[in-house]
């Protein structure tokens, strides 16, 4: 038994969109500016191009949580199968030499995985079942230097919840 034409196309939409938010994830923390050539045909100044991207991007996500309900409803994990093949498209981020890398568990919840150094299966370290609890271990392996963050809390505002 396969998969219908109508349910892969709702993935394949589903995964475009998880590019386009993994894009502008990496985007936002490496600092760079948008490309404006692509946002600028009916925006005049830097600001409205932002927000005329944030928009499009916020109706991106929204539109992939509704696919998400409805292949859901179906008995289809999306996140847990498009992420489990392409491991590209899962979310992370660096904190000082440690990479905290989201896994989708089939049906259920989230780990985190850590690298440390490199992401590949070479440097896998530990396993989390909460992001947060991740985030505080890496920081006390950190706790001597003067710029590292105070708390869990204050590195998912600055790393994960940037596109909120």
């Amino acid at each position: 038994m396969g998969i219908s034409v109508d349910v892969y196309g709702k993935m394949r939409v589903w995964e475009n969109i998880r590019g386009f938010e993994i894009e502008e994830r990496n985007r936002i923390l490496s600092g760079k500016k948008l490309e404006t050539d692509e946002w600028s045909m009916w925006a005049t100044s830097e600001e409205e191009i932002e927000a005329e991207h944030r928009d499009q991007l916020t109706r991106s996500i929204d539109q992939a949580e509704e696919i998400s309900k409805e292949l859901s409803e179906l008995g289809i994990d999306v996140e847990y199968v498009v992420t489990s093949f392409y491991t590209n498209l899962r979310r992370g981020f660096w904190l000082h030499n440690y990479y905290i890398e989201e896994v989708k568990q089939d049906n259920s919840g989230y780990i985190y995985q850590t690298y440390e150094h490199e992401k590949s299966s070479d440097y896998k370290r530990e396993v989390y079942s909460d992001l947060k609890e991740a985030i505080t271990n890496i920081l006390s392996y950190y706790h001597y230097l003067s710029d590292n963050p105070k708390s869990a809390d204050e590195v998912i505002r600055a790393k994960w919840d940037i596109l909120v």
